[in-house]
C-alpha cells in the first residue's frame, strides 16, 4: 500500500494550530517538530531563578519559580 505524503503546513496554518501555553513547537520545512529549550537557555533560566529565590529570601518574601527539570535522571 502506498500512502500519499501529507501536504506541508504553511506558517499561517501553524500559527492557527499552535496550542497556547502547551508545549514548544517549531515549523521546519512545513513539518511541526516538538522542541525543548537546551543549552545556554537552560543555564540562564536556572541562574535567574536562583538569583530571584535568593533575593526574595533576603527581602523576607520567599517565592518559587516553577519550571521543568534540567535533566532527566
Amino acid at each position: 500500500m502506498v500512502q500519499a505524503a501529507s501536504q506541508a503546513m504553511k506558517l499561517e496554518e501553524f500559527l492557527d494550530w499552535y496550542p497556547d501555553g502547551y508545549g514548544r513547537y517549531e515549523l521546519w520545512n512545513g513539518v511541526v517538530v516538538p522542541t525543548q529549550p537546551t543549552g545556554i537557555h537552560e543555564q540562564v533560566s536556572g541562574f535567574l531563578a536562583g538569583e530571584l529565590f535568593i533575593e526574595s529570601g533576603a527581602q523576607g518574601c520567599l517565592i518559587s519559580c516553577p519550571g521543568r527539570p534540567s535533566s532527566n535522571l
